[in-house]
C-alpha cells in the first residue's frame, strides 16, 4: 500500500478485531475504490507541491546571486582598499624596525620587542605573498597552458632568521616560549619537520633541548615494540611552566613522531598534553594517544584511551558543549575494531576467535566494561563490534554480539535494527532455520502493543523503522511457516502420528497471522490473511477459533474472492467439532425415524446447540453461494430436522427438494423417499 492509501485507510480503519481473533471488520466506508480515487489524488497533490518547491528553490536561488551581487558591489571595492592601505601600512612599520634595530641592535629593553613585533610582520608579508603565489598558479592551472613547475611553497626565511638572532642574543626574553612555538611552527610550515620539533621540544623540553642546535638525524621507523614502554621525555621541564603553547607544542611533537612511525616517542609526547584538559588539543592529543597504541598494537592500551576520550566527549556535551568533540565517532569506532583485532598476544598469529573464547572480542567487550553497562556509549560499542564481524562475514560471531547486545539492552529504541541484523546474519551464512526463527521474533516483539513498543511509542522515527520490519518479518514468517506445514501435510498424508509436528506448525503460522492482523489491520493484504490465518487455525485442530475467522472472511466487504472457501471452511469445523463431540459421547446423534424406532405420538426431540450453529452455516450458504453443493445441503438439513422428529420443518424442506429435482437427479427421489 502506497503511503498514501496506508494514510487515508487510518480515517477509513475497520472496526477492532475480535478478541477470539483478529479478522476483518465490515464498514462499508472502508470503500477500496475510494482509497484508491483518495490517494490519486493525494499524489496529484504531492507533485503538485514538489513543483512548487523547485519553482520556489529557483526563485530563492536567483533572489540570494542578485543580493550577493549587490553587497559585494558595495563592500569589496572597499574592502580592496584597507587591504592595499593595510599593505602599506605594514611595509612601513617593516621599515621603521629595521631601521630601529640597526640603530639600537642590541638595546635589552627594547631590541627583542622590537625583533619579535618584525618577525610577526616579515611572517604577515610572506604570508601574504605565498597565498597570492597559490592564487596565480591556480589560474594559470585552469588556463589553456598550465605551466609545469611546481606549486609554490611558504617561505618564511626572514622571520625564521629574526627569531634565531633573538634566541641567540636574547636567550632570557620574557616571550621566549612564544618565539620558540612560532619558530617551530614556521619551520613547520616551510616543511624542515626536523628543525621544526627541535624547537618545540625547546619550548616543551628546555632541559634537553636547544632550538638553535641541529636537529638529530632522523632514524627508520622500528617495528612494534613490546615490553615495557620506553618513555623519552619523562624528565622533560618546559621553559615557562605556565606557558599557553605547551599542550600545542607538544602535540605537533607528537604528531612528528607520528608521521614518522616513531611511536613509542610520539605516545610519550601525546600523553604530556592530557596534563591541559582544558586545552583545545586535548582531544586530539588523547585521539592520538590512543591511535599510537593501536597502530603499535597495544590494544588493551589503546582500547583505554579511545574509551577516555569518549567519556570525556559525552561529560563535555552534558556540560553544554554542543558537539563534545568531533572525533567520538572514530573512537567508538576504533573502540570496536580493537576488540575485534585477532592478535591481542602479540605472537603475530590469530588468537583463537570463537565466541566463547575468553580471547574472543565479544568477551574482551564484556571484560572491559564489566559494570559499565549503563555508560551511554558502551551499546555503541558492542553495536559497531557486531558490525565489523558482520561487514567480515563472520556471522556466528556478530549473531553472539548482537544477542549480547539485545539481551542487555531489550528496550534500546536500536534494537528492531539489531534483531534485523541477526536475521541477515543467518541468512547470509544460509542457516534458514535460524533465520526463519528470529524473524518470528523481530516480528513478535517489536510490532505494536508490545513491550518495546509502548516503552519507545514516543519516538517517531524509531517506531516507523520497527513498524516497517517487524510488518515485513511477520509478512515473511508467517508465510514461510505456512508453507512448511503445507509440505509437512503433504508429505504425512493420513498418518496420524507424522501429522503432529504438522498441526504444531499451522498453529505457529496461525499465531503469526493473529499477531500481523492485530498490529496492521489496514494492511492492503489483510483480507488475504485473515484467510491465511483462518487456514492455519483449521488444519491445527482449533476449530472454535477457524469458524470465527472464517466468518469474518465470509462476510467482508473488502473482497470476496474466498467467500466460497470460507463458507464451506465453516460448515466443515462445525461437522469436525460435532464428530469430536460424538466420539466423546457429549452428544448422541438419534437414528433416522423408522417403524420400528418411532411410535405415535411423536414429539420433537430438542436440538443441540451446536447442530442449530451448523444448521445456521448450511443456511447461509444455500443462500448466499447457490452453487451445486446446495441441493445436498438442503438435503443434510432436511435430514436433521428428521432425526430429532421436528416433522413439519422436515416435511417441508423434503417436498420443496423432492418437487425441485424429482425426475431430475437421485436427490428428488431420495427426498420423496423420506417423506
Amino acid at each position: 500500500m502506497t503511503s498514501a492509501r496506508r494514510f487515508l485507510a487510518g480515517f477509513l480503519a475497520l472496526a477492532p478485531l475480535a478478541q477470539a481473533a483478529p479478522v476483518l471488520a465490515q464498514n462499508p466506508a472502508a470503500d477500496m475504490r475510494l482509497l484508491d480515487e483518495l490517494a490519486v489524488d493525494a499524489a496529484r497533490y504531492a507533485e503538485a507541491v514538489k513543483e512548487y518547491r523547485q519553482a520556489a528553490s529557483v526563485v530563492i536561488k536567483q533572489t540570494y546571486a542578485v543580493k550577493m551581487r549587490s553587497i559585494r558591489s558595495k563592500y569589496e571595492p572597499l574592502i580592496a582598499v584597507n587591504e592595499r592601505e593595510e599593505k602599506d601600512r605594514r611595509l612601513d612599520a617593516i621599515a621603521m624596525f629595521e631601521q630601529f634595530l640597526r640603530k639600537y641592535p642590541s638595546d635589552k629593553r627594547w631590541t627583542p620587542d622590537a625583533m619579535f613585533r618584525l618577525a610577526e610582520l616579515y611572517y604577515e608579508k610572506s604570508s601574504e605573498e605565498f597565498l597570492t603565489a597559490q592564487e596565480n598558479y591556480q589560474k594559470a592551472l585552469d588556463s589553456p597552458t598550465p605551466p609545469v613547475d611546481p606549486a609554490p611553497k611558504a617561505d618564511y626565511t626572514p622571520t625564521v632568521d629574526l627569531y634565531r638572532r633573538l634566541l641567540a642574543e636574547f636567550p632570557n626574553y620574557r616571550l621566549l616560549d612564544a618565539a620558540y612555538y612560532l619558530l617551530g611552527f614556521c619551520l613547520s610550515e616551510m616543511g624542515q619537520d626536523g628543525a621544526a620539533k627541535q624547537a618545540m621540544l625547546a619550548l616543551t623540553c628546555s632541559n634537553q633541548f636547544n632550538a638553535l642546535d641541529a636537529p638529530p638525524e632522523s632514524k627508520p621507523a622500528a617495528a612494534s615494540t613490546k615490553g615495557v614502554m620506553p618513555d623519552p621525555y619523562k624528565d622533560c621541564k618546559p621553559v615557562r611552566p605556565d606557558s599557553k603553547f605547551l599542550a600545542e607544542a607538544w602535540t605537533r611533537v607528537g604528531e612528528m613522531h607520528f608521521d614518522n612511525g616513531e611511536l613509542p616517542a610520539a605516545i610519550s609526547a601525546y600523553g604530556r598534553v592530557l596534563q591541559f584538559k582544558d586545552s583545545s588539543y586535548y582531544d586530539k592529543a588523547l585521539y592520538k594517544l590512543a591511535w599510537s597504541y593501536y597502530r603499535d598494537n597495544r590494544f588493551p592500551e589503546a582500547v583505554k584511551e579511545f574509551d577516555n576520550l569518549v567519556i570525556w566527549a559525552d561529560q563535555k556535551k552534558n556540560e553544554g558543549d554542543k558537539f563534545g568533540s568531533d572525533l567520538r565517532p572514530e573512537a567508538i569506532q576504533y573502540l570496536a575494531v580493537s576488540f575485534f583485532e585477532p592478535d591481542w598476544d602479540g605472537d603475530t598469529l590469530p588468537d583463537a576467535q570463537t565466541v566463547t573464547d575468553p580471547n574472543g572480542g565479544l568477551s574482551r567487550a564484556q571484560k572491559f566494561y564489566q559494570g559499565r553497562e549503563n555508560e551511554p556509549h558502551v551499546k555503541e560499542v558492542f553495536q559497531k563490534l557486531g558490525d565489523f564481524y558482520f561487514d567480515s562475514t563472520k556471522y556466528d560471531d556478530a549473531v553472539a554480539v548482537y544477542k549480547a547486545l539485545l539481551e542487555k539492552y531489550p528496550m534500546d529504541a536500536e534494537a528492531p535494527k539489531v534483531q534485523d541484523k541477526i536475521v541477515r546474519a543467518y541468512e547470509r551464512s544460509r542457516n534458514m532455520v535460524a533465520a526463519s526463527r528470529e524473524r518470528e521474533a523481530l516480528g513478535r516483539q517489536y510490532s505494536q502493543g508490545t513491550p518495546w513498543w509502548e516503552k519507545n511509542k514516543d519516538n517517531p522515527e524509531a517506531t516507523a523503522v520497527a513498524q516497517q520490519l517487524s510488518e515485513d518479518a511477520l509478512l515473511i514468517a508467517a508465510t514461510n511457516v505456512h508453507a512448511s506445514a503445507q509440505a509437512c501435510k503433504a508429505q504425512a498424508g493420513n498418518d496420524a502420528t507424522k501429522l503432529i509436528p504438522c498441526n504444531e506448525q499451522y498453529k505457529t503460522a496461525a499465531d503469526l497471522y493473529e499477531k500481523y492482523l492485530a498490529a496492521y489491520p489496514n494492511s492492503k493484504r489483510a483480507y488475504e490473511f485473515s484467510q491465511y490465518y483462518a487456514d492455519a487455525l483449521f488444519y491445527s485442530g482449533q476449530m472454535d477459533k477457524a469458524i470465527v475467522a472464517y466468518t469474518a472472511v465470509r462476510e467482508s466487504n473488502l473482497d470476496n474472492r474466498f467467500q466460497q472457501e470460507a463458507a464451506f471452511r465453516i460448515i466443515k469445523a462445525y461437522e469436525d467439532i460435532i464428530d469430536k463431540m460424538k466420539a466423546s459421547k457429549q452428544i448422541e446423534e438419534p437414528p433416522i425415524p423408522d417403524e420400528n424406532n418411532t411410535k405415535p405420538p411423536v414429539t420433537a426431540i430438542p436440538m443441540p446447540e451446536i447442530y442449530g450453529k451448523y444448521i445456521g452455516a448450511l443456511e447461509w450458504y444455500i443462500q448466499n453461494i447457490r452453487d451445486e453443493k446446495a441441493p445436498d445441503l438442503e438435503y443434510a438439513i432436511a435430514v436433521m430436522h428428521l432425526r430429532y422428529r421436528n416433522w413439519p420443518e422436515a416435511r417441508g424442506r423434503l417436498k420443496k427438494i423432492a418437487d425441485t429435482f424429482c425426475g431430475k437427479s437421485e436427490m428428488g427421489f431420495k427426498a420423496y423417499d423420506a417423506i
